[in-house]
């Protein structure tokens, strides 16, 4: 089977050092990376509905694509699992909730700007498991992330069919090194990050 139609993200925003306690999850952009200052850190945060993919299945390829609205002197980066207890879908405490400092209101991360690394059971932010190294894009227009299979089986067989991503740049030091996509609140829907699952049924 197939599932991602376009604009299936469900829940996307992210979240900057330079303004912690501001939520950024109604704007039409999602940015990862540094703009113009080396303290506006941003790293992103998305979460798809994989319910349409039955939890027995196996995951053959899982293609992340965005509409890249500018690219800027980015690095590479990773896209790493979040971990659910610190990122609830659908419920109003997500999307709209999430900055730097808590994944909703009154709930710090476990380390700002979703870092801790610890086990996701002992209050960590992400994990590394599965996790897909990536080569910025360098121009705008559609771009797709390496395969995310690994992460997309996970969803569907640990994680009750949600798909929670992390996007961020390995160095945070520069300003301006950056890449900026449309947001599922995006105008044009054609544009919004779409997430293709291709699968088989034992």
């Amino acid at each position: 089977g197939v599932s991602g139609p376009a604009g299936s993200a469900n829940v996307d925003t992210y979240i900057r050092l330079s303004t912690p306690t501001t939520n950024n999850g109604t704007l039409t952009d999602v940015i990862v990376g540094l703009t113009n200052d080396p303290t506006k850190v941003n790293r992103a945060i998305m979460a798809f509905n994989l319910a349409g993919v039955p939890a027995n299945a196996t995951v053959t390829s899982c293609a992340l694509r965005v509409n890249v609205l500018q690219s800027s002197s980015a690095t590479p980066g990773h896209v790493r699992g979040l971990c659910g207890a610190h990122w609830l879908d659908g419920d109003g405490q997500g999307e709209n909730k999430a900055t730097w400092n808590e994944w909703k209101g009154g709930s710090t991360w476990g380390a700002a700007g979703a870092a801790s690394t610890a086990a996701c059971a002992l209050g960590g932010d992400y994990t590394t498991a599965g996790e897909v190294a990536y080569t910025p894009p360098t121009a705008t227009g559609a771009f797709t992330f390496p395969d995310l299979s690994a992460l997309c089986q996970d969803a569907v067989a640990a994680q009750g069919g949600w798909l929670r991503l992390r996007l961020s740049q390995d160095s945070e030091a520069t300003a301006s090194n950056l890449i900026r996509f449309d947001s599922s609140e995006g105008a044009t829907a054609a544009n919004r990050p779409r997430l293709t699952v291709t699968w088989t049924a034992p």
